[in-house]
């Protein structure tokens, strides 16, 4: 018989999985509203890939196969595509000149983990850190760039500065549970599960952000 809080963890799980249909529906909403916003667009897609890997997870999880090497996929095209979302937001040359070498400096480091590094048996914790690292750093330049804007004068419409401060909290607080993740899962089931309960609560949190930011975008 399974303790009462692993099952307050399986219906976490379940929450932190189905939350990405959140962001999906009203994107596809206000994609039928205005279709030209690049934003919108992208927050989709964003959100429409989070799903995809939920659903792989899930099945290989149902399948009895060992999912970990889904992380190692996930996180290089997440950063790709929340770079991008920085990228246009930015019109100085030289941060869009660093967050295309941000990119390729992840996706080339994510390769090297997956291969000759923590392999693709284990979870990809030191990518995951230093994505966390870029993806702080550009939420930070983006509210160094509207404290100085005098044009923008109401934050909370400011969807940018929303999904700035969502992914600060997100990726900062995901950080540490994901890097020790290994080490706790050598230790035992449970203690990794700790690990995972951080995140899932945090993915919840990100996923709730990405409507306020798609709503604001509109």
């Amino acid at each position: 018989m399974q303790p009462d809080w692993l099952t307050y963890y399986y219906w976490l799980s379940d929450i932190s999985g189905y939350s990405v249909a959140l962001p999906l529906l009203v994107g596809f909403y206000q994609l039928r509203k205005k279709k030209d916003i690049l934003l919108v667009k992208l927050v989709l897609l964003l959100a429409g890939f989070a799903a995809l890997m939920e659903l792989a997870s899930a099945y290989t999880y149902y399948k009895g196969l060992n999912n970990l090497w889904l992380s190692h996929l996930y996180d290089p095209v997440e950063y790709l595509i929340l770079a991008s979302i920085f990228f246009v937001s930015f019109e100085a040359k030289g941060i869009r000149r660093g967050i295309v070498l941000s990119v390729l400096l992840l996706t080339a480091f994510s390769l090297w983990d997956s291969l000759l590094g923590e392999g693709l048996d284990q979870m990809n914790s030191y990518p995951r850190v230093l994505e966390s690292a870029f993806v702080v750093a550009l939420g930070m330049l983006y509210f160094y760039k509207v404290f100085n804007d005098l044009r923008i004068l109401h934050l909370d419409h400011d969807p940018m500065f929303l999904l700035s401060g969502g992914a600060i909290l997100y990726f900062a607080g995901t950080v540490m549970a994901y890097s020790m993740f290994n080490v706790a899962l050598a230790e035992s089931y449970n203690m990794a599960r700790v690990c995972l309960s951080v995140g899932y609560v945090l993915n919840i949190f990100f996923n709730l952000v990405l409507v306020q930011v798609l709503r604001k975008a509109s």
